[in-house]
């Protein structure tokens, strides 16, 4: 049985494939869960690849009112205020060459700047993202657009292709760059300062809080280092295999609402 979540002193959640079902939705019974443990006095914290046009609906239907962690850790937002805590954007250098690696292999590239979502080229696979994510993108020429830096660019396309483009990125720009898979054939690149678990290393310290008393639940490889950062980290059960063996704990998949399931088998709290 997973220990008394009133035990841990804060409670760090990724959003797709994690809170989110398939349809992109919150169910009713984890939104419960979740308000239900804040009530408890546990701090909870949205950890999300997402952008902060799409993520804040989500942390406002969780009536969250710590930082939101988004872009994978690049930006940390604070809330109600709306004011940056973290911004780490990439250099214009670094942001060029990933536009013209994209236009050399034929890869869709998707890139956060400013808190809007651009594409290029407007391909189905930018447009299927734009229905995924439920957000909405702009395409662009990248090259008629000054003082070009990304907050995000994400790579879809072929694993093989996008990962010949990371060697040459690794090679180009040596540790400075974190650059991780959220989805199968959805490749993001951000600062080497940027990713979920160091965000939450920053939120916790806010509130004093230790990495030893935080739990965490995620599912993808951008999560990976978010999970076992903490001191009980709980992988979904739609997780890659990868990420399942890495994480210490394990619970049902996103649609079989695994968070809502992992909560409520705590016999210390009393949810609906």
């Amino acid at each position: 049985m997973p220990p008394c979540i009133t035990q841990f002193k804060a409670a760090a959640f990724d959003l797709d494939g994690t809170l989110l079902q398939s349809d992109k939705t919150i169910s009713p019974q984890t939104q419960a869960a979740i308000h239900q443990v804040a009530k408890a006095g546990v701090v909870t914290i949205l950890a999300t690849g997402r952008t902060l046009d799409t993520a804040r609906k989500f942390h406002a239907d969780l009536q969250m009112k710590t930082p939101l962690i988004c872009y994978n850790g690049a930006c940390v937002i604070e809330f109600p205020s709306g004011t940056e805590l973290i911004h780490h954007k990439l250099s214009e250098t670094i942001s060029r060459t990933i536009v013209r690696y994209s236009r050399e292999y034929g890869l869709a590239l998707h890139a956060s700047m400013n808190h809007q979502l651009y594409f290029e080229p407007d391909s189905a696979d930018a447009n299927s993202y734009d229905i995924l994510s439920r957000t909405t993108g702009y395409t662009v020429d990248f090259d008629a657009i000054p003082d070009l830096r990304f907050t995000k660019a994400m790579y879809v396309g072929d694993e093989s292709t996008i990962d010949q483009v990371r060697s040459r990125l690794e090679a180009d720009f040596p540790k400075s760059l974190y650059m991780v898979y959220s989805f199968k054939n959805y490749f993001e690149i951000m600062s080497i300062e940027a990713s979920k678990r160091n965000a939450l290393e920053f939120v916790l310290r806010r509130y004093g809080i230790a990495a030893k008393d935080t739990v965490a639940f995620g599912d993808a490889e951008n999560d990976l280092d978010m999970l076992t950062y903490v001191g009980h980290g709980v992988a979904m059960g739609n997780a890659p295999a990868h990420v399942i063996e890495a994480t210490q704990h394990r619970t049902a998949s996103n649609d079989e609402e695994g968070v809502s399931k992992y909560l409520r088998q705590s016999d210390c709290l009393q949810l609906i």
